[in-house]
């Protein structure tokens, strides 16, 4: 399984090249980094959006032994970048959103990612139809205050 794939164990012809480390590595991390929630508007685009609520972006690679190699050339690579990956190889134009409880300060994002807040979200959707608690639990989870 790709997701189990030791980087440190690759063979030199990969591990040497730059290229090849990278291309073979976003392989191995697409297992993990799959969008939360995928939207298709039609057969060659797509909206990908990856929702955070306490977690931070995960950074790649994961492992210590792993981030030698990369930490002495090519860098961490983000999660949004794998992400952005998976659907280049499958020939999709992918419009990535972020959704943050905190707005995101610029430079923590590519530019061409749209970052939204949970609260700007929340007051774009219709919530009338649903129960008042519930309502009341999502502009806590928003950071605003109930008497809002």
């Amino acid at each position: 399984m790709p997701s189990q794939w030791q980087i440190a164990r690759f063979d030199d012809k990969i591990r040497l090249d730059d290229e090849h480390l990278m291309k073979t590595s976003l392989l191995k991390w697409s297992y993990n980094a799959k969008p939360d929630l995928v939207v298709e508007l039609n057969s060659s685009h797509c909206i990908c959006i990856e929702a955070k609520f306490e977690s931070d972006f995960s950074q790649y690679p994961t492992k210590d032994a792993d981030r030698k190699i990369f930490d002495g050339s090519i860098g961490r690579v983000g999660q949004l970048r794998v992400q952005r990956h998976i659907f280049e190889c499958l020939d999709l134009k992918c419009s990535q959103v972020v959704i943050s409880k905190d707005k995101l300060s610029p430079g923590e994002v590519d530019p061409c990612i749209r970052a939204l807040t949970w609260s700007v979200v929340f007051q774009e959707l219709s919530l009338e139809s649903i129960p008042k608690s519930v309502r009341e639990s999502l502009k806590e989870l928003a950071g605003e205050s109930s008497s809002k």
